[in-house]
């Protein structure tokens, strides 16, 4: 006999199968929670007899037309790079420095450094590494609207970039990705180049060509267990206690092998166990250029739940917020 109710709205057909498979496991470790897992197009989640149970409710985005009568949501939504940074500094987890793009901005060159990275604030424009570019910070101090190319995103944008300190982490580019639930890893990757890239060169014309982001089919993906950055994911996850799902890129210093937060995605699109969009990740983890891009596919997808056994720990993170917080 249920004694409260936990309500997951996911973001859509892709993501029934994991989503029934998780409210499962949670039915097995604790019988007593009722468990309706919904997308977000779904109004009628429970019945009216059920409301009268006390109810969490999980959103993995922040547009859904479900009716919640009661209980606290947890849900995710973006946070612009600005506002990542402030809760980041506010937790004391190491981030790289960054201020907003003015023309002529002044920026410490003990917290920034001789290198700084030009990005954009919108995802839209940052996705693999559009609008990401390396400056030398005293270039970057004289430049004006009309000293980048015509065809600059920044045109698009002017309000929206953000200057931050560049992080050397070497030639191959190595970036670990971490995917938590409420601070629990469910996966961690480290993506780098198959190539080297060139050393950071001399002039400004050619720092501000240097390719700095790893992108498409010149990475490579590797699951690892790095502990120190996996207990990083862990804190940065308890600075976000009300987000639940956050996909995070950490970086690792070559020289100091410090680890930096470079930002954690909370807008919820990043469950890639099964997203129509990370398809490719899934197949290139699994081999697909050997197997095929359907097995590639099936065998990347099941590497990534494996490797923590992500859905039985997914269940009983979710267990655990449950009895805390339905009310």
């Amino acid at each position: 006999m249920a004694d409260c109710n936990l309500v997951l709205i996911h973001r859509g057909p892709e993501y029934v199968r994991d989503f029934e498979d998780i409210s499962r496991r949670i039915s097995a470790i604790d019988p007593g929670i009722a468990v309706k897992a919904v997308g977000p197009r779904v109004q009628s989640v429970i019945g009216d007899e059920e409301w009268r149970l006390p109810t969490l409710t999980v959103a993995f985005l922040a547009k859904f037309v479900a009716e919640i009568r009661r209980g606290p949501v947890l849900m995710n939504h973006q946070i612009h790079k600005p506002g990542q940074h402030r809760i980041f500094a506010e937790a004391g987890l190491p981030s790289p420095p960054i201020a907003l793009f003015t023309p002529g901005l002044k920026l410490d060159p003990f917290l920034f450094g001789e290198f700084v990275v030009l990005k954009p604030i919108d995802p839209k424009f940052a996705s693999f590494g559009r609008g990401v570019q390396l400056f030398r910070r005293r270039r970057i101090e004289t430049m004006g609207w009309n000293d980048f190319p015509r065809d600059h995103v920044i045109h698009r944008d002017r309000n929206g970039f953000i200057v931050q300190r560049f992080i050397d982490i070497g030639a191959m580019i190595p970036i670990y990705r971490v995917l938590t639930l409420f601070g629990v890893p469910l996966y961690c990757w480290l993506a780098r180049e198959k190539v080297p890239r060139p050393p950071v060169p001399g002039t400004d014309a050619e720092i501000e060509k240097l390719r700095i982001t790893n992108t498409g089919d010149f990475r490579e993906r590797l699951r690892c267990n790095d502990e120190d950055v996996l207990e990083l994911a862990r804190r940065v996850g308890d600075a976000f206690p009300s987000i639940p799902l956050l996909g995070m890129d950490i970086l690792r210093e070559e020289r100091t092998g410090r680890l930096f937060i470079l930002e954690c995605n909370p807008g919820g699109n990043t469950w890639h166990f099964s997203s129509k969009v990370t398809a490719g990740i899934r197949r290139q983890m699994g081999g697909a250029s050997l197997v095929g891009d359907r097995k590639g596919e099936l065998l990347g997808r099941q590497l990534l739940i494996d490797q923590f056994g992500a859905f039985d720990r997914a269940a009983e993170v979710l267990v655990r917020k449950t009895r805390q917080l339905a009310s």
